[in-house]
């Protein structure tokens, strides 16, 4: 296989040519506020609370984290328990 048939993989071999590398690029998304109108006050307003209880916010985070996780996994295993006892 001659050079000019070989597919170039290296980053620094792609092809140099404007009207090529244009299709290369990737296309950007256009970034979608999920958050809440109010979320950044709130947050701010969280995190001063927690640093006057001398808590960590992200600490107090993970833990409303773990909250969800456990609470939602203990829910699921009654309903799996519950479909488990009418199959018996």
């Amino acid at each position: 296989m001659s050079k000019e048939n070989s597919v170039k993989t290296n980053s620094k071999d792609r092809v140099t040519d404007p009207s090529l590398a244009k299709n290369q690029q990737p296309k950007k998304r256009k970034r979608i506020n999920t958050r809440p109108k109010d979320f950044k006050d709130f947050e701010v307003l969280a995190k001063t609370i927690l640093e006057n209880k001398e808590m960590s916010y992200f600490e107090w985070l993970h833990e409303q984290h773990e909250k969800l996780v456990l609470d939602f996994t203990v829910a699921n295993q009654k309903e799996i328990a519950e479909l488990v006892r009418k199959d018996d």
